[in-house]
């Protein structure tokens, strides 16, 4: 598990998104609270994605959705199930987003070489 820090840290960030941020968000921000996490899971995942050149960084979208779970009978009803799939789709799109840009980064970089 050596050089695993980047992914750790990107699970240690969405862990204070799911549970810090909705401690500091009033009773009517609901929506505008969702809205935010929505938006942080996908920049970290999309950071995961082109920073990490590590097979393991593809298992966090499943991270994303199943950590956001236990934050549904904390914070909010049980209207909010469907957003742990939300959260899963969003960070898969961040991590095959960033992934594909750090491809395309180190191809370009590759053939500026030779």
């Amino acid at each position: 598990m050596k050089g695993y820090w980047l992914e750790g840290l990107g699970v240690v960030a969405q862990v204070l998104l799911y549970y810090l941020w909705p401690m500091f968000a009033g009773p009517t921000d609901g929506i505008a609270v969702v809205l935010l996490i929505f938006m942080g899971t996908l920049v970290l995942s999309g950071a995961l994605g082109m920073g990490s050149g590590k097979r393991i960084k593809f298992l966090y979208p499943v991270l994303a959705g199943v950590l956001f779970l236990p934050s549904i009978p904390i914070y909010y009803n049980e209207s909010a199930w469907i957003h742990a799939l939300w959260y899963f789709a969003v960070s898969a799109f961040g991590i095959a987003a960033g992934s594909l840009i750090r491809y395309l980064f180190l191809t370009l970089q590759e053939k500026g070489r030779k």
